[in-house]
């Protein structure tokens, strides 16, 4: 009875070693198996990638051309008057700094005749208000006589 409860003993162990061995072999193959499936499923997926990334690269072109394309229509829809107006604007420029100088000048010419007018107002004014006080006094003067002054 010994004998056999031994036996079953060692068998107990040696089915209880052998699942245990089993067990990491299974455990090992399986994590190799997915090891090499991981490996191959990037692998695989490296050209879908690759055409994924051409792709974004070729919508970034589009949009960078539809954008450039944007620009050049609304610089085109401005009037053509308006450009060439723009473009014309320091020939204008050039050509008006003669009329100006003339403007300026004759704006200083008139005021100058202005302030010899007012001058010439105020001292007429003046001689007016002089002559009419001496006329009231009792000196008069008479064209005819007027050499003797």
């Amino acid at each position: 009875e010994i004998l056999k409860n031994i036996v079953y003993f060692l068998w107990y162990v040696t089915k209880q070693v052998i699942n245990g061995i089993e067990s990491c072999l299974y455990r090992l193959g399986s994590a190799t198996i997915s090891y090499f499936m991981a490996i191959g499923e990037e692998l695989a997926s490296i050209p879908w990638k690759v055409v994924k990334v051409i792709v974004k690269i070729i919508r970034a072109i589009l949009r960078i051309l539809c954008c450039l394309l944007k620009a050049i229509c609304r610089i085109l829809g401005i009037p053509v008057r308006v450009l060439l107006d723009v473009a014309t604007f320091p020939v204008y420029t050039m050509g008006a700094v003669p009329i100006v100088f003339k403007d300026i000048a004759m704006g200083l010419g008139g005021t100058i005749c202005l302030l010899f007018d007012t001058a010439l107002g105020t001292m007429g004014g003046l001689f007016q208000l002089v002559f009419s006080v001496c006329k009231r006094i009792g000196y008069k003067v008479n064209f005819a006589n007027s050499e003797e002054l």
